[in-house]
């Protein structure tokens, strides 16, 4: 087990960071039939072991004369993901179809594990803080054209689903001091703008649609176990927020 001590402050950090742009263009002309399709797939963290994690380990002793920040965070703070095709058949029909489609998974952990012994004497005392934030613009547009008939469709498919703890485990002892506070925060923030749009034109008929599919599940928990023990000589915090 880990024996660490300082007279300051001490950071325990990791974090993770996806900014992606991806576009994903088609188009199509014939004087007889034309067809026209786009197809962007993004996947992240596609493995159930793909986490971002900070912790104080089991049965660890950790002593700052100042503060201890124990924080973990996964930001996606630009996704923008955009499909688009236009098929223009002159003699009998267009076809053109584009599909986005997103799957997330995002794990976050922070945490002060089983018989870890800490004291953070100083500042805002011992701070467990779990995050994850995600900011994402899709678009899919499809257009079509023929003589006889046009046919665009669209489609979005997003699949977000998140883990975001922060926590004190069972047996862990904060504060022999004691600590001057104690801070558990855990925090998940989601803003999705997703667009599915077609445009088609036909001699005898045109057909044109756009489909959007979200599935967003997300747990976000704070917490102090059962026979955690905390001391603080100031305030005691937990808090969770999901949006």
């Amino acid at each position: 087990s880990a024996l660490v001590s300082a007279g300051g402050a001490i950071t325990l950090v990791a974090t993770s960071k996806e900014d992606l742009f991806e576009l994903a263009v088609g188009g199509g002309a014939s004087e007889g039939s034309a067809v026209a399709g786009s197809i962007l797939v993004v996947v992240l963290n596609e493995a159930g072991t793909h986490y971002t994690s900070a912790y104080i380990y089991d049965n660890a002793i950790v002593h700052a004369g100042g503060k201890i920040d124990v924080t973990a965070s996964d930001a996606a703070d630009k996704l923008t993901l955009s499909a688009g095709n236009v098929a223009v058949g002159t003699g009998t029909a267009g076809v053109g179809v584009a599909v986005v489609i997103v799957v997330r998974n995002g794990l976050v952990d922070a945490a002060v594990k089983p018989g870890a012994q800490v004291d953070a004497d100083g500042g805002t005392g011992l701070t467990v803080s779990a995050t994850q934030r995600e900011n994402m613009l899709m678009i899919a547009v499809a257009g079509a054209g023929g003589n006889s008939a046009g046919v665009a469709g669209s489609v979005v498919v997003n699949v977000l689903t998140n883990t975001t703890k922060a926590h004190i485990d069972s047996t862990a002892h904060v504060g022999d001091g004691p600590s001057a506070a104690a801070n558990v925060h855990a925090a998940d923030d989601t803003k999705i703008l997703s667009i599915a749009g077609a445009v088609s034109g036909g001699g005898t008929a045109g057909v044109g649609a756009g489909i959007d599919v979200e599935y967003v599940s997300k747990d976000t928990e704070a917490y102090i176990a059962n026979q955690a023990q905390v001391h603080t000589t100031g305030n005691v915090d937990v808090h969770a927020d999901s949006s």
